[in-house]
């Protein structure tokens, strides 16, 4: 669109000292888009995404300097880091990029050039690198675009009905390589800065949809082959670089960049998290770790248990059961005037004090200055008969949106306690946090609150026949099992720990597949899938009642081969919708039938069921068909088996 000679003269000078600047004088760095946005976007020809980009810029810092998305061209960051680490096998790499592979890294080649990576000055935060190397420019929030968006998206920029990008889907094989292959520019005509994308993706989720689609739709025109595959694999969560240990990769380049202890630093970012931890190190630098010390109200992720009892368990250990709830870290403080502050924190460390009633109750009649209780938010709800079970996770969060068709009683049941009084008790040995745990929720056990508290149940057990008869009386209340932890154990924030280890029970059941999940290319092993949907028999057909991944090679390959020889491709593709990003997949007509074990049923709404933990331990293929699979009554009478309604 040509610009009248005086819209030129003006646009010239509001970019003499460049866009930011430009954006700037504009006034619309601030703001909701409207009708002067886009006249001045159209005034200053940035497009889209660098208007976007800038605006998103200036909101965080209103006295952003020209410089303030100068960076390394977004080309140049997926050539010569994103690449070499992601491990497309070579032969793929002509005809998706028209690109020659380069050569193949050592380990300690790919832990090299992540160290400079971090290192060098390339218009990048330290938070945005690392996110960059977790393949997460979300920087771990949720990503506000989804598979189906960007299927509409790439539809729009070549002029094809949606069913006609699905067909090729299937013959592309995701949809980043369907990105790829949709221009022939090999790379971008004028290069595309990485902190334009960096912050295009980060504060996506700030717009609305349409909005989002626009600036998207405009970013992706500006890429070539390789940047819009990187793009798309961003977006959609599918980056996985071929680097092990990448958290401690990266906390040892602080270390040295900033002349810090490793051991300081790793117990910040558990505090604090890794993007936290830059941001601190980039704003206060070295010195900014005095001030990261466990404190009420600054949530933290909680220990996690490592691994199954083993065998050869040593005696005593400590056994309590294991609820089926939403994990929650209550937490209390009182300021100079004597207010009770508190702070409810899930394992994402999201709030959520105000979205569960009678929470602030419970903590102002907490005999104690300060706390910070580990727990499980759990309940009872009437099953089909009347009869009162342990609510499952699922119904807990139903009920918590306001979507359960029966109330859950809700009660906090705590288990741990890690702070106390202004004293950090993680140090201390469990046995110790355990009686400091009982001293302080013992008066409130019985009593009527909004929300009544509960000490787990537990008990020191000196060999297996206790621990056997303890865990058969957790699986007869309707509780999903129990759990070890040793008495001498420190508590490890946001750490899997093997001093925690659990116990619950495995069903096997004979299951029908039912559609597969394209794998990610870059991903090591090179599989065609990397997960599939089960289903049991029931009245109207083929019932989904679960996903399962992680299939080995060997198993991989015999399910490959068995959907090519039986013909299973339905041509039909599927959609699968996680927590954070959507896996694309295609049908598969009943034919293959594989042995499943898992550790549960539960509900995830009254209309469905779901296996927990679901894996594949062996393919029935030439011993039983499709209609000889375990029905849905066959997972209602296990349900109610273990109790669980």
């Amino acid at each position: 669109m040509l610009r009248e000679p005086q819209q030129t003269d003006v646009a010239a000078w509001m970019l003499q000292n460049g866009p930011v600047d430009g954006v700037r004088q504009a006034g619309v760095g601030i703001g909701r888009r409207g009708v002067s946005d886009i006249y001045v976007n159209d005034l200053l020809g940035l497009g889209e995404a660098n208007l976007f980009a800038i605006q998103s810029e200036l909101r965080e810092n209103p006295q952003a300097g020209p410089d303030a998305l100068t960076s390394l061209p977004f080309f140049s960051l997926c050539k010569g880091f994103f690449l070499p680490l992601m491990g497309i096998a070579p032969d793929r790499l002509p005809g998706l990029f028209g690109l020659q592979p380069p050569q193949p890294l050592s380990p300690e080649n790919r832990d090299a050039l992540v160290e400079t990576f971090l290192e060098r000055e390339l218009g990048l935060s330290l938070a945005e690198k690392v996110g960059l190397i977790f393949g997460d420019p979300f920087r771990g929030r949720a990503a506000s675009v989804r598979h189906d968006t960007l299927c509409h998206i790439l539809a729009q920029m070549v002029f094809l009905p949606i069913s006609k990008i699905r067909e090729q889907l299937i013959k592309a094989g995701d949809l980043p390589s369907l990105f790829a292959l949709s221009t022939v520019k090999k790379k971008a005509d004028t290069p595309v800065a990485s902190a334009v994308v960096v912050k295009t993706l980060s504060h996506l989720s700030s717009t609305g949809r349409r909005r989002r689609t626009e600036v998207l739709q405009d970013l992706f025109q500006q890429c070539g082959r390789l940047e819009r595959y990187v793009l798309a694999g961003l977006i959609l969560g599918k980056v996985h670089l071929n680097v092990s240990g990448r958290q401690d990769l990266i906390l040892k380049a602080l270390s040295f960049k900033y002349g810090a202890g490793l051991e300081s630093l790793t117990s910040a970012a558990a505090l604090l998290d890794i993007f936290g931890l830059c941001d601190l190190l980039e704003e206060k630098g070295i010195e900014g770790l005095k001030e990261v010390t466990l404190k009420p109200l600054s949530p933290i992720r909680p220990a996690l248990a490592g691994s199954n009892i083993p065998s050869d368990l040593k005696f005593p250990a400590w056994f309590e059961c294991k609820y089926d709830g939403l994990r929650l870290m209550i937490h209390k403080d009182t300021d100079s005037q004597g207010r009770v502050l508190a702070g409810a924190f899930t394992r994402k460390r999201n709030d959520w004090l105000e979205l569960i009633k009678g929470v602030h109750n419970l903590v102002q009649l907490l005999p104690c200055r300060s706390a910070i209780l580990d727990g499980e938010l759990h309940g009872t709800i009437l099953d089909r008969w009347g009869a009162p079970r342990p609510a499952t996770v699922y119904e807990v969060h139903s009920y918590l949106r306001g979507e359960s068709p029966v109330p859950v009683n809700l009660k906090y049941v705590g288990f741990d306690l890690v702070y106390l009084n202004g004293h950090d008790l993680t140090g201390l040995p469990f046995r110790d946090r355990r009686r400091n745990l009982e001293t302080l929720l013992t008066p409130l056990t019985g009593m009527p609150l909004p929300l009544p508290v509960v000490l787990s149940q537990g008990s020191r057990v000196e060999n297996k026949e206790q621990l056997n008869r303890l865990y058969e009386q957790y699986r007869h209340q309707g509780h999903e099992g129990g759990m070890v932890k040793v008495e001498s154990s420190t508590y490890p924030i946001a750490q899997r720990t093997t001093n925690w280890m659990k116990r619950k029970p495995e069903e096997t059941l004979d299951l029908v597949l039912t559609a597969a999940f394209w794998s990610d290319p870059t991903a090591a092993g090179n599989r065609p899938f990397d997960s599939f949907i089960i289903a049991c028999r029931s009245p109207e057909g083929f019932k989904e009642v679960g996903t399962v991944a992680g299939v080995d090679a060997g198993t991989s390959v015999q399910v490959v081969q068995t959907i090519m020889s039986q013909n299973l491709l339905t041509g039909r593709t599927v959609e699968h919708r996680g927590s954070r990003n959507t896996s694309a997949g295609v049908e598969l007509a009943p034919g293959l039938v594989v042995s499943v074990k898992f550790e549960g049923i539960v509900r995830p709404d009254p209309d469905r069921v779901a296996l927990r933990s679901p894996r594949i331990v062996r393919l029935r293929v030439g011993e039983i068909g499709p209609y000889e699979a375990n029905s849905l009554e066959d997972l209602h009478q296990i349900q109610l088996k273990h109790g669980l309604g």
